[in-house]
């Protein structure tokens, strides 16, 4: 899974450093010979807080984080 809520803990600033960098990663797995499945967000489910999604956005009144209402 890649969470955004992992990526961007506050608007606007992104992390992909040390953990979080993502392309190290797909280029350690390949240069070990193992496959990935990535799943990228915005929502993964999973075990995360909110799924994946920032806490942030629920200081937002415009958004409303999960609807049926397209």
């Amino acid at each position: 899974y890649v969470a955004w809520n992992y990526h961007e803990t506050n608007p606007g600033e992104y992390d992909f450093s040390k953990a979080k960098d993502i392309e190290y990663f797909l280029n350690l797995a390949q240069e070990i010979g193992l496959f990935v499945i990535l799943r990228p967000g915005p929502y993964i489910c999973a075990e995360w807080d909110l799924g994946g999604l920032p806490a942030w956005l629920l200081q937002n009144s415009t958004i409303s984080l999960r609807s049926s209402d397209p």
